[in-house]
């Protein structure tokens, strides 16, 4: 179990539940982000990669970006587990609150990247959960007047 730090630019980060329906029809729900690293943590973010994590680093038009989730609870050993949501705050370590945070807006993130079991085999994998942000340069957000994002803001979830 290690704590991770990660430079580089966010799109999406709010304290905001995202629902998403699976396939078996169950809801998940979760805080998320897409991340986009700086060349020093993208190579960090490879190494986690090559030992067993599942995110998966694409491109877009603002460049390489890896989406990152908090869950608002986990089953874990039998019990349901609730998590706080991922703090948010300013460079001074200052909590954001509700703060609307712009798109591309620098910062620090934090992972607990942790070992886990591969369920149906006696392998171990690595899993990476976001503890929070560290907003380093706010860019003002910034509404499109619409409840979706535009072709170009398209989000990465």
């Amino acid at each position: 179990m290690t704590k991770v730090l990660l430079t580089g630019r966010g799109k999406w980060i709010s304290k905001v539940i995202k629902e998403w329906k699976k396939p078996d029809g169950t809801v998940d729900r979760k805080w998320n982000m897409a991340f986009y690293p700086d060349d020093k943590s993208r190579d960090e973010i490879m190494e986690l990669q090559a030992k067993g994590l599942k995110n998966r680093l694409k491109k877009d038009n603002d460049g390489w970006n890896i989406s990152l989730s908090r869950p608002v609870t986990k089953m874990m050993r039998g019990e349901e587990v609730k998590f706080d949501p991922p703090y948010l705050k300013d460079a001074e370590g200052k909590d954001l609150g509700d703060t609307q945070i712009g798109n591309l807006s620098d910062c620090i993130v934090e992972l607990y990247v942790y070992e886990h079991n591969v369920p149906g085999s006696n392998k171990k994998s690595i899993a990476a959960r976001w503890e929070g942000a560290t907003i380093t340069k706010l860019i003002p957000y910034q509404t499109t007047g619409k409840s979706t994002p535009t072709e170009d803001e398209e989000s990465p979830f």
